[in-house]
């Protein structure tokens, strides 16, 4: 394997000199862009140009790091790729809505990293099919797939794009401020609810506060028997999500 020729991807400009000393000490050939003319794909994460290109148009292995690592230590390019495949979500921080642990789960087995809060860092938001469209509204620059695509993934044991999975010709439509003169306290949801219903409020240009205050004037909660002051109203979470279907009832 002396003229296999390496190409690396989503690695620091240091790490990739590292690697490429290791290559050429090993007698191999490393090339910073992919070409038709490459062996070996060694990548940081799935999802990329390079990463689909590798796999899907020149069918040539993508490996970990590890790969070149465990070929250095024995002074020859290591043959089978196999143990060294590229895991399905690797190096993909993903955010997760009302997903149950064991999905939770077998997206941390495919390399997925689970990020405890939505931000620009995420790769997408996965969620079950019926809270897509909900997620979509609430947060638009979002990449929000299913659990289908999950499922898929690990079915054809491949990279799958995600886009397939999403909500398609989706255009949110401006929004009437619903919510203006009113200020929520939230009580007793889950950390993953409690951030969607912050969404909502704020779609639909209201308040909600984080601690009890005297301008309250609805409560969102799951234990609607709970008694507040007489002008305060008790407001299911469905409720809540209701707004975004343009039902709101006084």
């Amino acid at each position: 394997m002396s003229s296999i020729v390496i190409c690396a991807s989503g690695f620091s400009p240091s790490e990739k000199s590292v690697i490429e000393n290791m290559v050429l000490e090993l007698g191999g050939i490393f090339e910073d862009d992919l070409t038709t003319s490459a062996s070996v794909l060694i990548a940081k994460r799935q999802g990329t140009l390079k990463s689909t290109t590798s796999s899907e148009v020149l069918k040539i292995p993508v490996v970990t790091e590890k790969w070149l690592h465990d070929s250095y230590r024995k002074k020859s390019f290591i043959k089978s790729f196999h143990k060294y495949k590229l895991p399905l979500l690797e190096g993909l921080k993903i955010w997760t809505y009302k997903l149950d642990k064991g999905r939770k789960k077998k997206i941390k087995k495919c390399g997925g990293i689970l990020s405890s809060h939505q931000s620009k860092e995420c790769y997408c938001i996965i969620t079950e099919p019926e809270y897509q469209k909900l997620l979509q509204l609430c947060i638009p620059d979002m990449k929000i797939t299913n659990t289908q695509w999950l499922d898929k993934i690990i079915e054809e044991k491949k990279w799958v794009d995600p886009g397939l999975y999403l909500i398609a010709n989706f255009e949110p439509k401006e929004q009437e401020l619903y919510l203006a003169h009113w200020v929520f306290f939230i009580e007793d949801l889950d950390e993953e609810e409690n951030k969607v219903i912050k969404e909502i409020i704020i779609l639909g240009g209201g308040t909600y506060v984080n601690v009890w205050h005297d301008m309250t004037t609805h409560v969102i909660t799951n234990d609607c028997k709970k008694n507040y002051a007489n002008a305060v109203k008790i407001t299911p979470k469905k409720f809540m999500e209701s707004c975004l279907n343009k039902s709101l009832k006084a």
